[in-house]
């Protein structure tokens, strides 16, 4: 055997040896940050998705505080316009005869601004069910059927007179007082 043969051999070991050494450490590196890339792209994926999902729920909780505002407001405006309707038709019904509010037309006209707005407080007291508490619900249940009760009682005449008006009245103020709290209780409204 050539005397050169070893060294060459030791030589071209030597350098084979560095070289695929060298690929397969940077290989092994190479896999390696894969590995750690996909262990951060799944940790990243799951904090963007609980990220995701906790702005979901606080905009769905802020888009039910928006709408359950605008519900109790327009339950509000309607109570306000029933109280109305309802204090007109009372007052039809103590004017004695001769008076211009004892025409009957302007009662039936009266009866019937009357019935608009019952049934546009009943339309708003079921989405008052959907996204309002019970409380809200009940209190715009008592002020429907209360006022429903008197408009009744006034169109067979069977409300009494004076006082007793008056006290029937006093009354529904107080169902629209305590409407007007659980309202305030529902969006937590502070004084």
């Amino acid at each position: 055997m050539e005397p050169w043969i070893i060294p060459a051999l030791t030589v071209t070991a030597s350098f084979a040896g560095g070289v695929l050494g060298g690929y397969f450490s940077k290989r092994g590196e190479i896999h390696a940050v894969h590995r750690e890339l996909d262990k951060v792209v799944a940790q990243t994926t799951a904090t963007t998705k609980a990220a995701e999902e906790i702005k979901d729920t606080l905009l769905t909780k802020a888009w039910a505080r928006d709408v359950r505002k605008e519900v109790c407001f327009e339950a509000i405006k309607t109570v306000g316009k029933l109280n109305e309707r309802l204090t007109d038709l009372m007052l039809s019904h103590r004017m004695k005869e001769g008076d211009f509010v004892t025409d009957t037309l302007r009662r039936k006209k009266l009866a019937n601004d009357f019935d608009a707005v019952h049934d546009e407080l009943l339309g708003i007291n079921m989405l008052v069910q959907v996204v309002s508490s019970k409380d809200v619900s009940e209190a715009v249940g008592e002020l429907l059927k209360y006022s429903l009760d008197l408009a009744i009682e006034l169109s067979k005449g069977k409300l009494g007179e004076g006082e007793e008006q008056v006290e029937r009245g006093k009354k529904f103020g107080l169902l629209r007082v305590h409407f007007g709290e659980m309202v305030r209780k529902d969006l937590r409204i502070d004084n």
